[in-house]
């Protein structure tokens, strides 16, 4: 993960929020780019909680524009 994303990631107040997005980049780099039912069913999170802190996550890339022309919506 590159170290500038990192540091925002961990700057975050909200400790849950900051956990949740740590992990789903650990996962987007180890496996996909999907939010699988296995991933929230296996979590203590909610779907809501999981989809916040990918938006997260990509903000602090850069890729808001990209979350939100992908999200669906009715996912969530």
């Amino acid at each position: 993960m590159e170290s500038a994303v990192r540091e925002k990631i961990i700057a975050a107040e909200d400790a849950e929020k900051k956990l949740i997005a740590l992990q789903l980049v650990k996962i987007a780099h180890a496996n996909s780019h999907s939010i699988d039912e296995l991933m929230q069913d296996l979590s203590p999170w909610s779907k809501e909680q999981i989809r916040d802190a990918f938006k997260f996550v990509m903000e602090s890339l850069g890729g808001q524009e990209h979350f939100e022309a992908h999200w669906n919506p009715s996912i969530v």
